[in-house]
């Protein structure tokens, strides 16, 4: 005798197809529920900056559909933000990679609509999508790369947003000969906030670089006070050459301070090769003060 459902060929296709969907629910729920797990929550938005810690999605490599809040990414790796990607198993990894993070906002009563992303310093040409949008970047990626570095923290306005996929494309520049392999990517741990907050806490982050400064303001104000005594004394006596050179040898930690010390916005490019010459000069007069 034929089984039950051999008899009846459309309540074996009934039976086929509520077995299907059963599976594809099977498959789907996980993910969906591994999304809703995987989002950070920020109630209450508004009331101070939030820190963007925990685990991020991370991928090396580059492809424009990464920046689509819709694309799966649940079986890329987990980074953290509070430390590069040289020191999360990406040792000397030099090229485009991306990070993404879900987001659910919940803003407090009375607080501002827009929210604001503050960077403290990523690695090193950097582009930020929300939502698949675009809404800023730092440093222009290749071909006509070009980056800034040494630079305070950026702070980027995201609207008014309340849930949704922040994505960061990252570029790293090919390693100098001076670079250990540890960098590229996150240097800090990124904020998120209201306008207020988030100014409050770039405010902070860059008095406490002031702070941090001071021992090297007064060093280099010590140097410039030499350099020019002796540049003065050079003239009134052009045959004592020593003063010359130590006056050049003097100046030249001034120079370094505004190229690299001031967090003057310009390309790395243009202080690279501005750096080489200084350092080329600093380097000669000292070879004349020993002679």
């Amino acid at each position: 005798m034929l089984p039950y459902c051999s008899r009846f060929p459309g309540l074996q296709v009934l039976v086929l197809l509520a077995a299907a969907s059963t599976l594809t629910y099977a498959v789907e729920a996980p993910t969906a529920t591994a999304t809703a797990a995987r989002s950070l929550v920020l109630d209450g938005l508004g009331k101070g900056a939030a820190p963007l810690d925990g685990p991020w999605q991370f991928h090396l490599g580059d492809d424009p559909a990464w920046a689509n809040p819709a694309f799966d990414d649940t079986h890329w790796e987990q980074l953290t933000a509070d430390k590069t990607w040289g020191v999360q198993g990406h040792a000397s990894y030099a090229d485009y990679a991306w990070y993404r993070r879900n987001l659910a906002i919940t803003p407090a009563p009375g607080a501002s609509p827009d929210v604001h992303l503050l960077i403290p310093a990523i690695d090193d040409v950097y582009e930020i999508y929300w939502n698949g949008a675009k809404v800023g970047q730092l440093g222009a990626m290749p071909p006509n790369f070009d980056w800034l570095s040494s630079l305070a923290p950026q702070i980027f306005n995201l609207g008014p947003a309340r849930t949704g996929v922040l994505a960061i494309r990252v570029w790293k520049t090919p390693l100098p000969s001076n670079d250990p392999g540890t960098f590229g990517g996150f240097e800090g741990v990124p904020l998120i906030g209201s306008p207020d907050a988030i100014a409050a806490e770039r405010g902070a982050m860059e008095f406490q670089w002031l702070r941090h400064q001071q021992f090297r303001f007064g060093l280099v104000s010590l140097y410039a006070l030499v350099a020019l005594l002796s540049f003065v004394a050079w003239l009134r006596d052009r045959s004592q050459w020593l003063l010359f050179w130590m006056a050049v040898f003097a100046i030249t930690p001034l120079v370094e301070l505004f190229l690299s010390g001031l967090e003057l916005r310009y390309s790395t490019i243009t202080q690279i090769c501005l750096t080489q010459v200084e350092i080329s000069i600093r380097e000669a007069s000292q070879w004349f003060l020993l002679l």
